[in-house]
């Protein structure tokens, strides 16, 4: 019975001592940012979170970047409270190449025991981390022949971003010269707009961002809707003039008329 007693309190100090060494070796490392596979633009941010046991004594955590190994320096995170165990800082990377993926290393140092490879010199690792400070292209091409009143527009769009990609959200509208909004087709082919109802000038607009949620960009082009479309040149032709029925009886009495006469001119001559 004795026995039985004991038995459930062993285990569960055996559970609990477990968890707790699970949890502590988890612990020591953990660099929650940034994350694999992730573009950033602008700035990066570095947070690393020691639990670890010795950590009454962590110095300072210094981070390094590079393609194949991290070793171009990137920040240093400087201990600014006792029995620091989080240490988060940030570094302007708009200077870094755009379209590479790199590895970021970080290593916190343990000022009592020194830094040439003693035990409690941690080191955190990321790898793919995306640099992207690159907005997305918008071009507009607009057949301007086609702009006259009451005439279809015709259009296309080319949106990209050759370092992240598009996020999807990406948006043309028309705005007419009395300020009403179109909302109109993001097609790379050719795209049509039959609202010219009136005259005056109308301006396309187009909008598109990258998958950093951060980058975006937008351009516009405009069009005036003229009430004619141009002047088309022409030569004027002489028309040969139909005669009417009646003219033409007086054409052919004229002409026997003429006939006649000549006769009688013939006669008379043969009569002398």
């Amino acid at each position: 019975m004795k026995k039985q007693k004991l038995i459930l309190p062993i285990a569960i100090l055996f559970t609990v001592m477990t968890l707790v060494l699970v949890s502590a070796a988890a612990a020591e490392n953990n660099m929650s940012s940034p994350i694999d596979g992730v573009n950033y633009t602008s700035t990066i941010t570095v947070t690393v979170n020691y639990d670890g046991h010795n950590s009454h004594n962590m110095s300072n955590v210094t981070c390094y970047y590079g393609i194949t190994s991290a070793t171009t320096w990137l920040l240093e995170i400087e201990n600014t409270t006792a029995y620091q165990r989080l240490f988060t800082g940030s570094a302007t990377i708009s200077a870094i190449a755009d379209g590479l993926l790199y590895n970021i290393t970080c290593y916190m140092r343990n000022a009592s025991i020194g830094e040439d490879g003693s035990t409690y010199n941690k080191t955190f690792t990321v790898t793919k981390v995306g640099i992207d400070n690159r907005a997305p292209t918008i071009d507009i091409s607009v057949d301007y022949s086609e702009i006259t009143l009451h005439r279809i527009l015709k259009y296309s769009t080319a949106m990209s971003d050759a370092t992240s990609g598009l996020d999807g959200t990406e948006v043309c509208n028309i705005t007419d010269p009395r300020g009403t909004v179109y909302s109109v087709s993001t097609s790379a082919d050719d795209a049509f707009f039959d609202e010219t109802a009136i005259t005056g000038t109308y301006t396309l607009s187009c909008s598109a961002a990258d998958r950093t949620a951060v980058n975006g960009n937008s351009t516009s082009v405009t069009f005036d809707v003229k009430t004619s479309g141009p002047l088309v040149k022409y030569e004027e032709k002489a028309v040969t003039k139909i005669p009417f029925i009646g003219e033409i009886f007086d054409i052919i009495k004229n002409i026997f008329s003429g006939i006649g006469r000549a006769i009688e001119n013939i006669l008379s001559g043969f009569k002398k």
